[in-house]
């Protein structure tokens, strides 16, 4: 890493994805009805973005990225940085690796892993509904801090309706225990995670 790059913890990269996901709801892919499953976007439909996509910047996005995975993107980087052969690598790729995407990049070099595990979150079929149980295991594997019960309830918060809150809470606010929403968003995600545990069994 360069001298006047500021280093980056596992602990925000976590933070910065899971805020992002509890924000955004849904997966940024799209939809492949003849295979009957779905493709994952780096800036996917109505301006969504993947659990890696948030960390590459508007200005330096290209289409060229896409069907690329966060270790060939960070192999990518690595090789032009160090001034290698890309011969690996097509050449739209190579071109949409600029010197500032490489600058960008650099710093979530060292959490390659802990990158590519939440992009595997936000890239299962099993969808957002699960997103949170599975934050919390890879959070527990890292050794990261992570609040669950927040999470989910931000995530499941725009699909309630807003008349059933009893407590007066703003939008994306966690309401008060004793609300009906909290309430209603334990139970449902509860019998999520208990679904989620028994398949994993």
């Amino acid at each position: 890493m360069s001298n006047d790059q500021q280093e980056v913890t596992a602990q925000e990269i976590f933070d910065e994805v899971a805020t992002h996901l509890a924000k955004q709801k849904v997966q940024s892919a799209k939809r492949n009805e003849a295979r009957g499953d779905h493709s994952c976007l780096y800036r996917g439909p109505n301006s969504t973005k993947c659990a890696f996509g948030i960390f590459i910047p508007d200005e330096l996005y290209s289409e060229a990225l896409e069907t690329t995975t966060v270790s060939t993107l960070m192999a990518c980087a690595r090789n032009k940085r160090k001034n290698s052969v890309n011969y690996g690598y097509s050449a739209p790729l190579r071109n949409a690796m600029t010197t500032e995407l490489i600058a960008v990049l650099e710093p979530l070099d060292v959490h390659e892993d802990l990158l590519r595990q939440l992009q595997k979150i936000h890239d299962a079929e099993t969808g957002p509904a699960f997103w949170g149980l599975q934050l919390a295991e890879l959070a527990k594997d890292e050794g990261l801090e992570f609040d669950r019960a927040d999470f989910e309830q931000k995530l499941a918060a725009s699909a309630i309706d807003p008349d059933g809150c009893t407590c007066g809470a703003p939008d994306e606010t966690p309401h008060a225990e004793d609300c009906t929403i909290t309430i209603r968003v334990r139970a449902a995600f509860a019998v999520l995670g208990k679904r989620a545990e028994g398949a994993a069994r």
